[in-house]
């Protein structure tokens, strides 16, 4: 998996847990300190997110930290 495409599919999870739990993206924001316009980056894969950061958006989401990070790809023979 490329990066980018690991950036998407983090964003992903994280945006759908956003809104099974009807967060809005500044609620979000404001709770990580950072602008609304991050959070859309962040859910479009326009933006990585670091290990702190991502373990802050676990907390207010109340959810798993590694349930939004993909499962590495492994090449089978």
């Amino acid at each position: 998996m490329e990066e980018r495409q690991f950036w998407t599919e983090v964003g992903k999870r994280i945006k759908e847990r956003r809104c099974i739990l009807n967060i809005t993206q500044s609620a979000l924001a404001k709770h990580l300190n950072i602008t609304r316009t991050a959070i859309g980056k962040i859910e479009r894969g326009e933006r990585g997110v670091s290990t702190l950061e991502l373990t802050r958006i676990a907390e207010r989401l109340y959810h798993p930290v590694w349930e939004f990070v993909p499962e590495k790809e492994t090449n089978k023979p």
